[in-house]
């Protein structure tokens, strides 16, 4: 079993390393084309809106088309840009073994993706008010702290590791052992 650093906050640190993301989708089959790059423009800002609402500094946008020739019910999604009709049959010949250019495609549904980063000092804000755990007990009277155990050291159980997030006991039966980079190894022995 091995054991990360941190394991009681490991989920909350990806949590909180994860990019912020949002979209906003629009049906357009009654929009005319000359009108779905406004469209698209205007879905971009409630997207990057909502991102900055949440804290993101940094807002990535990535619109994109479901399409399909008139008359059919699956649609290829595709990247919204001027060529998005010729990427469209491209995309649609290598899923479905065919493009047909002189039929009429249509957009089904606008979508705009995006993608931001918590600014910096948001996140040094939380990060500045942790504190050091340390434990009195030693590793001869059964527990002891997890920032005093060095690489190579080896123990038996039982014991039990403490730390500022969380607990790992260690059984009888078992051995642990901290082969690198803070992380915790343990092995059945018996």
């Amino acid at each position: 079993v091995y054991v990360p650093p941190a394991p009681g906050t490991m989920a909350a640190l990806g949590a909180r390393s994860a990019p912020l993301r949002a979209d906003r989708t629009q049906v357009v089959t009654a929009v005319l084309p000359s009108k779905l790059a406004g469209l698209s423009l205007r879905l971009g800002q409630a997207v990057r809106k909502r991102l900055q609402a949440d804290g993101a500094r940094r807002v990535r946008l990535r619109p994109e088309v479901d399409a399909r020739y008139a008359g059919q019910a699956t649609e290829v999604t595709v990247p919204f840009e001027a060529d998005w009709r010729h990427d469209f049959h491209r995309r649609h010949a290598a899923r479905y073994g065919f493009a047909d250019p002189t039929r009429t495609v249509e957009a089904v549904r606008l979508r705009v993706r995006g993608e931001g980063h918590e600014g910096p000092a948001r996140r040094g804000a939380a990060l500045s008010k942790r504190t050091r755990y340390r434990t009195r007990a030693t590793p001869r009277s059964g527990a002891c702290a997890r920032s005093d155990l060095r690489v190579g050291t080896r123990m038996r159980g039982p014991v039990r590791i403490d730390e500022e997030t969380g607990t790992t006991w260690v059984p009888a039966g078992w051995s642990v052992e901290v082969p690198g980079a803070g992380v915790l190894r343990l092995r059945r022995t018996s």
